[in-house]
């Protein structure tokens, strides 16, 4: 009787990505763990865009270990709409992109803590 053989594969795109929590300046996120290729997952990439502009300068790429699945994105600026996307990648490639997540960061200083009351 022969054994089954399995290939390995590009992996699956991350599933249920979701905010946490959102500040001025930061957004936490998580991820479902994809099905990985049969290929350990080695790295998640974070793809965020701010969409106030149109260049590549307003697209910052997070690695993120493979075994995370959560991450806090920081260095963002207040009152400010971002897309993000999340993408795995194993030793055969990458996966497609995440479902688009938009988010938009708070308030910041008095403009937020007088939203607040």
């Amino acid at each position: 009787m022969e054994g089954f053989k399995y290939f390995s594969e590009a992996p699956d795109h991350p599933t249920q990505v979701e905010v946490i929590h959102i500040s001025s300046r930061s957004v936490h996120i998580r991820w479902a763990m994809p099905f990985n290729g049969n290929s350990p997952i080695l790295r998640f990439l974070v793809v965020t865009e701010n969409t106030k502009g149109n260049s590549d300068s307003n697209i910052v790429t997070t690695d993120i270990s493979g075994s995370q699945t959560d991450t806090t994105l920081r260095g963002l600026k207040p009152r400010t709409t971002y897309n993000i996307h999340v993408l795995a990648e194993n030793a055969i490639g990458r996966s497609t992109r995440s479902k688009l997540l938009t988010v938009t960061t708070d308030d910041e200083g008095i403009l937020n803590y007088l939203r607040q009351k």
